[in-house]
């Protein structure tokens, strides 16, 4: 919602003074402890991996804050996933209101932020909170404020000690930059001639890899500034099982370098210009996270590390159920080869995937990894 349009009552948004900032607005909440399952997208729709479970879970080991007057402060870091990143507060915040009248009868107040990189629009992810949160006659409101925090979650953006819970649910896959070897013709680690990983060199890999620890040491070291005394810190990582590239041969990558493979072919469109795309994702094994995690011992308790392999559905019958590539690859692709091309590669990756799941050459499922860490913030000496 931008400021200065009207709210909406009975539990929707709030007008609030321009004092409280651009995008802050107080709201209630529908009864709702699920997340959503109406978006395509298996990378980033928790529950469709069952890992939000132990996300919850996390959740009721909270302590109470040590004045009730204070605000609970919950942080979602990466919010560009829209109704998904609604989705999954609310669902955190109805198990807040749960775990308070259990133990004290009465709650405080909840701040929300919702962080992500300036470049998203906070206005209409705001627009779907209220749309999400709607009055229910049934359900008291969680008295909770929202806001935004434009900026790189691998830096500081909260003061020390505030923050009580914090999640990230896929972000963390996505690097803070392309680590400039894999672009240079004469590096070893030159990624030519793929658009993805599941191809490329040793080398290549572990140019990603040392740019992946760096990122998650930044993260973590920001974290244990900004996080309360036995505050909860959970992640989540899609990951490999083993260090070696062939972990990324699941059927997404595959077809989508076939279908580049064609269009150079076809001339659609040249070498060159395959060839200077790099991802900005990147797979961590399960030992490259449980390493960094550990040198981070003197400030966070390891609560939970569970490592999964989830059979998530490649498509359907319908092409609105098939997963396409997320959201922040399509830009990241239609920045470099154009919008008229990306819609083309799109298109084309769906077509190649429901044929080979009609014909049978691709599996319905396909298996990925993932790890959810649950880290709890120890307390300062």
């Amino acid at each position: 919602m931008a400021l200065g349009e009207p709210g909406l009552n009975h539990g929707g948004f709030h007008r609030r003074s321009a004092n409280h900032g651009k995008f802050m607005e107080k709201f209630g909440r529908r009864d709702t402890s699920v997340v959503s399952k109406n978006n395509s997208s298996c990378h980033v729709q928790i529950d469709s991996i069952a890992l939000f479970p132990d996300i919850l879970e996390a959740i009721d080991r909270l302590r109470l804050p040590t004045v009730l007057q204070e605000a609970v402060t919950v942080v979602q870091f990466g919010s560009s996933n829209g109704q998904i990143s609604v989705d999954n507060v609310v669902a955190i915040l109805q198990r807040l209101k749960e775990k308070f009248g259990r133990t004290i009868g009465q709650e405080p107040e909840y701040q929300v932020f919702f962080q992500d990189l300036p470049t998203i629009d906070f206005n209409a992810l705001i627009k779907l909170l209220n749309a999400s949160i709607l009055p229910n006659q049934d359900v008291h409101p969680v008295d909770c404020y929202a806001a935004a925090v434009a900026g790189s979650m691998y830096d500081r953006l909260f003061p020390v000690s505030t923050l009580h819970f914090g999640c990230a649910m896929f972000d963390l896959n996505c690097l803070s930059r392309i680590p400039e070897s894999v672009s240079d013709r004469h590096s070893p680690a030159y990624n030519g001639g793929q658009t993805g990983l599941h191809r490329s060199s040793v080398a290549t890999i572990k140019a990603y890899s040392a740019q992946a620890k760096e990122d998650l040491c930044n993260f973590l070291a920001a974290r244990a500034d900004e996080m309360a005394d036995y505050g909860i810190l959970c992640l989540n990582f899609r990951c490999r099982d083993s260090d070696s590239s062939t972990s990324y041969s699941t059927p997404h990558e595959v077809i989508g370098d076939c279908v580049w493979d064609d269009f150079i072919d076809k001339g659609i469109i040249s070498a060159d210009m395959r060839d200077s795309f790099n991802p900005l994702h990147y797979w961590r094994s399960v030992r490259e996270i449980t390493e960094v995690v550990a040198d981070f011992s003197s400030d966070f308790e390891v609560h939970k590390e569970v490592v999964q392999q989830v059979h998530i559905p490649a498509g359907s019958a319908s092409v609105a159920s098939t997963p396409s590539p997320s959201l922040s690859s399509t830009a990241m692709l239609r920045a470099h080869f154009g919008k008229e091309v990306t819609n083309l590669y799109l298109q084309r990756y769906e077509q190649v995937l429901l044929e080979g799941i009609g014909n049978q050459t691709l599996s319905y499922h396909q298996s990925t990894t993932w790890m959810i860490v649950v880290l709890i913030r120890k307390p300062r000496g």
